[in-house]
């Protein structure tokens, strides 16, 4: 089921129910004349849909626009690369309203330039400072970290968004 084609009971049906949210996360960048300048985002578009055929989920809208570092190519190219500040907040503010709708457990799912690379590490920073955030939100004294029972209370917030690579094999 597709977020953006869903209506508000439907939504409310997948969070009641726990469904996963995937978020499929690539770029717009050159590879070459023999591929699409949005390969990397269509690829997990595509492991999400076959993902959906086999588990109830539901697929967020895709963040095409992620950094390239123009490691492949230019604007002339078709390369976009955005200034990383504003992709980081951007991806905050969505995951953000994502975890206000109510979803439990959000997938990022990247396959572009690996973890250690812009894209994935906006993601990453974007998940550990909601955790950390939420965690005070939801009324959890400052230094709870410090506390054995607190820590292991607050494991369920804890890890509400994970940043995945798609590794494949055969």
């Amino acid at each position: 089921m597709y977020l953006k084609h869903m209506r508000p009971y439907q939504l409310k049906k997948a969070v009641v129910s726990s469904y996963p949210l995937l978020v499929p996360a690539g770029c717009i960048e050159t590879h070459g004349p023999h591929m699409a300048i949005g390969h990397d985002t269509i690829i997990v578009e595509e492991i999400c849909a076959r993902i959906a055929k086999e588990i109830e989920v539901v697929i967020a809208p895709s963040f095409d626009y992620g950094p390239t570092g123009y490691a492949l190519g230019s604007p002339e190219d078709g390369t976009i690369d955005p200034d990383y500040n504003a992709f980081g907040n951007h991806v905050k503010a969505i995951l953000k309203n994502f975890c206000q709708m109510g979803f439990k457990k959000i997938y990022v799912i990247i396959m572009h330039q690996g973890m250690e690379a812009p894209l994935a590490l906006a993601f990453k920073k974007a998940s550990a400072e909601l955790a950390f955030e939420g965690v005070l939100e939801k009324g959890y004294p400052r230094g709870w970290w410090g506390d054995e029972n607190l820590k292991d209370e607050v494991g369920s917030v804890w890890s509400q968004i994970e940043v995945q690579p798609m590794i494949l094999s055969p």
